[in-house]
């Protein structure tokens, strides 16, 4: 801190200083942030959102997405019910699978941007490397 700055901030004992008021969050809009914020205070969850805004807005089916985590099926459909409650994904049927996708505008809204995947998380059961790069994960 300069000396300008600690004196604009200094306030001499039994001085006043009517304190800054900012303005608060809604109860709605609070409540609505608190659901979000513990979807994803899971990195697991943190890393599926990543994984499915690099997927765009044809999404991932669920089998896709359980390949790039070394948890089961179960477990990952447990994870992207939280996101689905919270509003952070979509889901569609096609078939005898469940295609998921990032709800882009629910993550606009409330401005959220997370980087996506260079590559995959992990490869997958199927990887194949050729002189040390995987063809199908280019791990």
């Amino acid at each position: 801190m300069t000396a300008s700055t600690q004196a604009e901030t200094f306030v001499p004992v039994g001085e006043a200083r009517a304190p800054t008021v900012l303005p608060a969050l809604t109860p709605g809009w609070a409540r609505e942030l608190a659901l979000v914020f513990r979807a994803l205070a899971d990195p697991t969850r943190v890393q599926i959102v990543s994984l499915l805004l690099g997927a765009g807005e044809s999404g991932l089916c669920v089998c896709d997405i359980v390949t790039n985590f070394p948890l089961g099926q179960p477990t990952i459909s447990h994870h992207l019910k939280v996101l689905k409650d919270a509003g952070l994904v979509t889901s569609w049927k096609k078939g005898l699978w469940v295609h998921y996708a990032i709800n882009g505008e629910r993550l606009a809204r409330l401005g959220i941007a997370l980087p996506t995947p260079r590559q995959p998380l992990m490869p997958s059961a199927s990887c194949e490397p050729t002189e040390g790069v995987c063809r199908s994960c280019r791990q």
